[in-house]
């Protein structure tokens, strides 16, 4: 998973300070809790001519497609449900999904795609299959108020041997 910009840009300052310390890659590894491929390479662009060249880089990869604003009116729009936009279903699916986001920006997005988007945005997509109603276990508890509130946290997968179920009684795409 991706780090926000800050505490990208502060772990490359950490490491630009080591680096400038004398301290070894893979001990910069151990203390900044990153792989030693990744203090390799910034060793190496530390090492490249250019004052700050460590902490100019930008994120790899393409930009998103979708903006702050626009996971912000899908966000909205989610929440009042799939009957509110005419969807004959009680929950949302990723087709209906990825079809909201079309209509909403315009912008089309393979199904398979939607469920990193709504990740993106703090939604929690449950598996189906096999392990569907081992996947997540559900506590509730009440807050300060008195307010039942529900906690899903989510398993490790069962060990081989013992069966999984196929239940999929709490399968929704939900907020976290």
């Amino acid at each position: 998973m991706a780090l926000p910009d800050a505490t990208r840009q502060a772990l490359r300052a950490a490491a630009d300070r080591l680096f400038r310390g004398g301290v070894s890659r893979a001990e910069a590894a151990r203390i900044l809790g990153v792989s030693r491929a990744t203090t390799t390479r910034w060793h190496r662009m530390w090492g490249s001519p250019g004052s700050g060249v460590l902490l100019a880089t930008r994120p790899k990869g393409r930009p998103p497609r979708l903006g702050p604003r626009e996971l912000a009116v899908v966000d909205r729009a989610l929440l009042r449900g799939p009957r509110a936009w005419g969807y004959d279903l009680d929950r949302w699916s990723l087709a209906a999904t990825a079809a909201l986001v079309t209509r909403l920006t315009g912008k089309r997005h393979h199904r398979r795609h939607i469920g990193r988007l709504l990740r993106r945005m703090g939604w929690v997509i449950p598996p189906v299959g096999r392990f569907a109603g081992s996947a997540f276990r559900r506590r509730e508890f009440r807050d300060g108020e008195g307010n039942a509130l529900a906690l899903f946290e989510r398993r490790g997968r069962p060990r081989h041997g013992t069966s999984g179920t196929t239940s999929t009684a709490d399968s929704r795409i939900r907020k976290r």
